[in-house]
């Protein structure tokens, strides 16, 4: 080797330090706006309305479940120990239960503060506790209809405690579950699993991977040179994570394992390749080996950076940001494998196969199967009809809590209880601008607004401006909890008691200090966004009637924009792997100038994608921006292997037809079926995550590359058989 190619050489594993230090120095961003379509009408009024209400980030709600029930004066001592256990910790502010609930109630010397729920006398528990429900605007938050669960709110300053602690103190109380909920919680579990998915699991594919490439190559200096390349593939791209300012979100997390795929797959084909040549010096060999590869490295490149370069057209920064990362990333890959890979071959002095290679025979078998050509194709377009027809049917986009978040996850567990003790964790709020600001006309639309929501939506409980108003109603008449209701009348001595006491209401989070702007906050359980967008729909039909000169009424919150960001950014990932697709198509046509051979080649790569969206439906995975990304992963690879296979037909020009793709097939099945089985072993370790996006990617991934290779290495070359019978 030359001076010039160890310095190559050297440089290249230096980047792998470079890499490594750069992966440490980057950020997570797995927040709303990492999906937001920021130029949307919904996203500007939801970032509108929000900044003018009160928004909380140091809550936290301990969600407790009792077998024993909380029905007994002594049950709920035990609760309101622990609440002033809490509350003893430094650094919690306030701690509030069922049995600390104070309401103002008039009386004939005043205004006193009053306990919803007495202990200190079994009498008075007993009178106040069959009384306990009448409270609507209360009970339902702090305890569960069978009396199983109940809940303590907190608000924490986190600078000063930290989760353990808060923990700890709970952990002392024999309680059957305890569950805890709120943004720190959430943030810093989901920062945790991320870290521990991207450190470990990866780890785990990476070594599983190696040993099996291993097994079928029996050579430890072309696993040395494996491993090599896809460490510097990887840390080049940490390079350009760090150098790009781009965080690691939810789309961009995808990235190293897309360019992992892509770039294995190339490198298989190359030492495959390398390895059968048996005459002629190292030079000679890598020489001869390059000359055949130098088209279907610079075509599945190609295709591949202008498939993920069409997300630029979807203007959302974070996809942007995801395109960009992973072409420059496939631009390493080939050039790594172009370039860097020769050398290691030849410093590491990679020795040929010993004896014939693995899955020769499986060759000869498919050649003996193209025979019943036409059995195979008929049998693949009734599959492609079959699948077609079942996506069609059940295609939708869906993303809820349950799915985001696993039931053996701590985050998932108490979604899933609040789901089922409590009033749910999905929000839906609709925003009223009122013009004459508070009087009867806004009080009465803001009631019908909550009917709907109750009675249509499905929402358990409902928060608004008339909360406030039923809570001073119920005030005026001296506490009585049947008096909880919207007044037969609303003087002006009524409405400014109203704004006046807007704070001990609650009402400034339902109304702005302006009067123009009023939130209704419906709460119900996860019913994932597809039901959602259908009743979003119903709802904002019947909103529309509400609608007048001085009202004007939407829909907006954080599940709502949420619903609408995750559907977009879902839509044009879906449009991004379709437009692919054709742009791919197009470019086989022109490199290898034949019409027939791009339609003949769009219908292998088309089952793979369409049998995993098909797969989904039958399986009850959600399509959602993870799930789409896993249906680009296998295009990627599916036009790889269908690049390779045609560009050996190319070459042999001076053999017929039948026996060119013939001759494919012994070359491309042992590289397109190890690269396939191994991956699929690898991407099958996924369904150990814990989280369940990832677990979803592994089913999705692992049972579509066995379609992606029976397409390439079966349907194909029917298809070539049956109607390609003449070389242009």
């Amino acid at each position: 080797m030359t001076r010039r190619n160890w310095f190559i050489v050297i440089a290249a594993y230096c980047s792998i330090l470079v890499g490594a230090w750069a992966s440490t120095q980057l950020q997570t961003d797995f927040s709303l706006t990492t999906l937001s379509a920021r130029s949307s009408k919904d996203y500007q009024n939801y970032k509108t309305y929000a900044k003018r209400f009160p928004i909380s980030k140091d809550g936290l709600v301990v969600s407790i479940g009792n077998e024993a029930k909380f029905d007994s004066r002594k049950s709920f001592f035990v609760l309101e120990e622990l609440r002033l256990d809490l509350l003893r910790i430094k650094g919690v502010k306030n701690a509030l239960a069922i049995t600390s609930v104070e309401l103002p109630q008039r009386s004939l010397f005043g205004t006193d503060l009053r306990l919803i729920l007495r202990l200190d006398d079994e009498n008075r528990f007993e009178k106040h506790f069959s009384k306990i429900n009448s409270f609507t605007d209360v009970t339902p938050k702090f305890l569960s209809d069978d009396r199983k669960a109940s809940r303590i709110f907190l608000t924490v300053d986190w600078s000063k405690v930290s989760l353990t602690q808060i923990k700890t103190a709970v952990a002392k109380y024999a309680f059957t579950e305890v569950h805890f909920m709120g943004k720190e919680v959430f943030s810093n579990e989901l920062k945790q699993s991320i870290k521990t998915e991207m450190v470990l699991l990866p780890l785990l594919a990476g070594a599983v991977l190696l040993f099996l490439f291993f097994l079928w190559f029996r050579d430890v200096r072309s696993l040395i040179v494996v491993a090599s390349v896809l460490a510097i593939n990887l840390s080049l791209l940490s390079v350009v994570f760090y150098l790009g300012g781009i965080k690691i979100g939810l789309l961009t997390s995808t990235t190293p394992l897309l360019i992992l795929v892509l770039s294995f797959s190339d490198i298989v084909h190359i030492l495959y390749k390398y390895k059968r040549l048996n005459a002629g010096s190292i030079q000679e060999r890598i020489l001869e080996m390059m000359k055949p590869l130098r088209l279907p490295l610079w075509l599945t490149t190609l295709t591949t950076a202008l498939a993920f370069g069409l997300f630029f057209i979807t203007g959302i920064s974070e996809i942007a940001e995801f395109a960009f990362a992973t072409c420059v990333g496939i631009l390493f890959a080939y050039l790594t494998a172009r370039y860097l890979l020769p050398l290691l071959l030849l410093m590491y002095r990679v020795r040929p196969f010993k004896k014939k290679s693995a899955f020769s025979s499986s060759a000869e078998w498919l050649i003996r199967l193209l025979r019943a050509k036409r059995s195979v194709v008929l049998v693949a377009a009734l599959v492609l009809i079959f699948v077609s027809a079942s996506v069609i049917a059940l295609f939708k986009i869906n993303i809820s809590y349950h799915q985001s978040f696993g039931a053996d996850t701590a985050i998932g567990r108490a979604l899933r209880f609040s789901d089922a003790h409590f009033e749910g964790v999905r929000t839906i709020e609709v925003i009223l601008e009122s013009k004459h600001g508070l009087d009867s006309e806004t009080i009465s639309k803001v009631d019908l607004i909550e009917k709907e929501l109750i009675q249509h939506y499905g929402c358990r409980t409902v928060f608004s401006v008339n909360t406030a108003v039923k809570r001073l109603n119920r005030y005026n008449h001296f506490g009585k909890a049947s008096r909880f209701t919207l007044p037969a009348e609303f003087d002006e001595k009524f409405l400014d008691d109203l704004k006046e006491y807007r704070k001990e209401l609650g009402l400034i989070n339902a109304m702005t200090d302006d009067e123009k702007l009023y939130r209704i906050v419906g709460r119900l359980p996860d019913i994932g966004s597809a039901k959602a967008f259908k009743k979003n729909q119903n709802l904002q039909a019947k909103l529309n009637l509400l609608k007048d000169a001085n009202h004007s009424i939407f829909i907006s919150g954080f599940s709502f924009v949420k619903d609408q960001s995750t559907t977009r950014v879902t839509s044009f990932i879906l449009l991004g792997i379709a437009l692919s697709l054709l742009v791919a198509t197009c470019v086989i046509g022109l490199a290898f100038r034949s019409f027939k051979i791009a339609v003949i080649s769009f219908f292998p790569n088309l089952l793979p994608v369409l049998f995993g969206m098909a797969l989904m439906n039958w399986v009850g995975i959600e399509l959602n921006p993870t799930t789409a990304m896993a249906l680009s992963i296998i295009l990627g690879l599916a036009l790889d292997d269908t690049i390779y296979f045609l560009s050996t037909i190319k070459r042999a020009t001076e053999l017929e037809p039948s026996d060119s793709i013939e001759l494919s097939l012994r070359e491309n099945t042992f590289p397109a079926a190890v690269t396939s089985i191994i991956l699929m072993i690898g991407f099958g370790i996924l369904m150990l995550s814990s989280i369940e996006s990832n677990r979803n990617i592994g089913i999705l991934v692992a049972t579509m590359l066995l379609i992606a290779l029976i397409s390439d290495l079966v349907i194909l070359p029917a298809l070539l058989r049956v109607f390609w019978n003449k070389r242009t």
